[in-house]
């Protein structure tokens, strides 16, 4: 990925003072930045590595939005203009490139003042929370929009479609010679449902709050139990329950631990479809595997998956000098029965097992009835000899499974699949292979503290014929040995990563894991991100520790720099 892209050497010469203006300036003239890019490229090392197996190409991103103008009565057109100044920079570069079709939650326009014309002409084409307010947030110097998921009537989406096919329709206008360029093609870029704190908000440690609640959703939910269930009657034995017409169903919105509720059904957290996951972070001493064990009222239930992503473990300075350290284990409370369950975490070294966490976990009815134990747990020892530490849940927190709920969880994925399909579709019927058209997803799957339930995106992650699997990857997502065993176990042979930073210090592991993505079937890794714009231009401080470059020590970014020239050239 390439930050200052619309930049030209003219406008550098001129010193103009913003990013704004000198972009501004280069459309006017018609110049690109291919002979900046060009030498920033060049820093990597050569075009191709001795081997063969990498070369350095870049990210050519097209911010969609970014091409929309709006007349008077609200219509809007896309500019052929500006599409074609983005593509002449493809034409000037001799480079394999990523093409990327970037149009998701963060603002793209200048000041994001096409977004909010988008808003205030379409307010029904932005996902609301249960309350009905609308998440608009930020993300950096980014402001981002929860625009809504699966309805192709949203302004936004006739946007995204009108966009799409100029961009296509000019490239495939192209010389073959400039069209063999693209390696790959990613679309939409992270595409999830949206909750509050964007910054920090995937994980559990936040109420259960996430979209989408607007009316139009919640008809388009009904639809669906309708589709699935096919009369009231059949789904009111599944669910037990007493609904008269679908009209009546509402998405659970509240959490029965803290507020009132009018109907059980109306229930929503972490853990009410179905699933519970417990989850944190353990270290050995010589920076090996850990080995966790999870034993339910005393019998064995299953290994927790090890080497998650925990960046802040690795960032305060504890373990093993990586941030692969994240444990979790889905526990499935659908069969449990009513009654307080032990659940045991234990480690076992070479057969030794040792206890890490007992907690105590209230499986509730309906009714909520006072429950009672079901059975002890184990008794072990108390492990002494590892760092670690559980995060979620506490003991004694109170568990209700709502099948509603799991019904909604269910509808958010699918609507989300839809998404991303429906453009892949789009952008794959053009005159480039299918087999170039990726994904560009957001993979809470490789963090073990993130909740994979409040983004809904992992229908997204299953094999179709519309898109090759393309994921983000920052920290132990991009190295840890759970990434390489996912995709084998997924059976993924051919996958893109739109974005990746190590954020690690070690640079033989960073280059391990480079090869290794190479060999296991990976079509592009394009790191986050390269910088081409000059330092006088205002840039956001926080972002800017992400820059891939030789002198950034933040996130350990030099070390990425070093190991991606070092493939370069061994």
């Amino acid at each position: 990925m390439v930050d200052g892209l619309d930049v030209c050497p003219s406008a550098l010469k001129k010193e103009m003072s913003s990013q704004s203006s000198a972009a501004e300036y280069c459309f006017k003239v018609g110049e690109t930045s291919a002979g900046i890019l060009k030498e920033k490229l060049n820093e990597f090392g050569p075009k191709i590595s001795p081997s063969g197996s990498f070369s350095i190409g870049y990210t050519l991103p097209f911010p969609l939005l970014s091409y929309v103008d709006f007349d008077e009565s609200g219509s809007f057109s896309i500019d052929e203009a500006k599409v074609a100044h983005r593509l002449k920079l493809l034409k000037e570069t001799d480079r394999d490139v990523v093409l990327y079709l970037f149009y998701n939650h963060f603002s793209t326009s200048y000041n994001a003042v096409v977004e909010s014309e988008v808003a205030r002409l379409d307010p029904d084409g932005l996902m609301q929370l249960a309350d009905g307010s609308i998440p608009i947030d930020g993300y950096f110097s980014n402001k981002t929009y929860p625009w809504v998921i699966n309805d192709p009537d949203a302004l936004i989406n006739k946007i995204r479609v009108a966009a799409i096919d100029e961009v296509m329709n000019q490239l495939c206008d192209m010389n073959q010679a400039d069209i063999d360029k693209v390696r790959a093609l990613t679309v939409l870029g992270e595409l999830h449902h949206i909750y509050p704190d964007f910054f920090n908000g995937m994980s559990f440690r936040s109420d259960f709050l996430t979209t989408d609640y607007s009316p139009a959703t919640v008809a388009r939910f009904q639809q669906y139990l309708q589709d699935e269930y096919g009369s009231i009657q059949r789904l009111n034995e599944v669910f037990d329950a007493v609904f008269t017409e679908f009209e009546d169903i509402y998405p659970p919105s509240k959490n029965i631990n803290s507020e009132p509720l009018e109907s059980f059904f109306q229930h929503v957290d972490y853990s009410s479809s179905g699933i519970l996951t417990l989850h944190g972070w353990a270290v050995r001493k010589d920076g090996k595997p850990v080995n966790i064990k999870i034993y339910v009222d005393g019998q064995f239930a299953g290994n927790a998956e090890y080497g998650l992503n925990r960046m802040d473990v690795y960032q305060a300075k504890l373990g093993s000098g990586h941030a692969a350290v994240g444990y979790r284990y889905l526990l499935d409370i659908k069969s449990l029965e009513a009654g307080v369950h032990t659940v045991d975490i234990v480690y076992n070294d070479n057969g030794r097992e040792t206890l890490l966490k007992t907690l105590e976990v209230p499986v509730m009815g309906r009714s909520q009835a006072t429950p009672k134990l079901v059975s002890d747990g184990l008794n072990l020892e108390q492990e002494k000899s590892l760092d670690y530490w559980h995060d979620y849940p506490k003991s004694m927190q109170p568990v209700f499974y709502n099948l509603l709920s799991l019904a909604f969880y269910e509808f958010r994925k699918k609507a989300v699949s839809e998404e991303v399909e429906r453009y892949s579709r789009q952008a794959g019927s053009f005159c480039l292979e299918k087999s170039k058209v990726f994904s560009h997803q957001i993979a809470p799957v490789f963090n073990s503290d993130w909740s994979e339930e409040k983004l809904a995106v992992s229908d997204t992650f299953k094999k179709n014929e519309y898109y090759q699997l393309g994921f983000n990857a920052y920290g132990a997502a991009f190295y840890s040995d759970y990434t390489f065993s996912w995709l084998q176990e997924k059976g993924v042979e051919l996958y893109g990563m739109p974005e990746v930073h190590a954020m690690l210090h070690d640079e033989e592991m960073i280059l391990k894991a480079l090869k290794r993505h190479n060999a296991e079937g990976a079509v592009f890794i394009s790191p986050y991100y390269v910088e081409i714009k000059p330092g006088t231009f205002k840039e956001d401080e926080e972002h800017s520790k992400f820059k891939v470059e030789s002198g950034n020590a933040a996130y350990h970014s030099d070390s990425f720099f070093r190991a991606v020239a070092a493939v370069m050239v061994k």
